[in-house]
C-alpha cells in the first residue's frame, strides 16, 4: 500500500478547503457551520482548544451532508488536475 500526505505533497492545494467548497455546492446549508469553524480557529490560535477540538469544528459540516463514497469520487474526478505529474504516474487503485 502507497500512503502520501495530501496537502501541497500531492496536491497543489489543500484538500480540505477544496473539500468544503465542492460540499458548499452540493449542500448549501453547510454555510450554517462557518459560525463554529470561524469560533473554532479563533479558540484555537489563541490556545484556548488543542489542535483535534479545532479540527473537529472545522470538520463539523460534515454531519450536516450525507458525504458517500460517490461524492468523494466525483470530488476527485472533479479535481484530480490539482494533482502533482508525479503522483499521477505513480497512483495505484490501493
Amino acid at each position: 500500500m502507497n500512503v502520501f500526505d495530501f496537502d501541497k505533497t500531492i496536491n497543489r492545494t489543500d484538500c480540505s478547503t477544496d473539500f468544503f467548497f465542492y460540499c458548499l455546492k452540493k449542500h448549501p446549508s453547510i454555510v450554517l457551520n462557518l459560525y463554529r469553524m470561524l469560533f473554532g480557529f479563533i479558540k484555537w490560535k489563541r490556545e484556548k482548544i488543542s489542535k483535534t477540538e479545532f479540527k473537529e469544528a472545522v470538520f463539523s459540516y460534515l454531519s450536516r451532508c450525507n458525504v458517500t463514497e460517490e461524492d468523494v469520487e466525483k470530488y476527485w474526478d472533479k479535481n484530480i488536475h490539482k494533482s502533482k505529474g508525479w503522483y499521477q504516474a505513480v497512483q495505484k487503485a490501493d
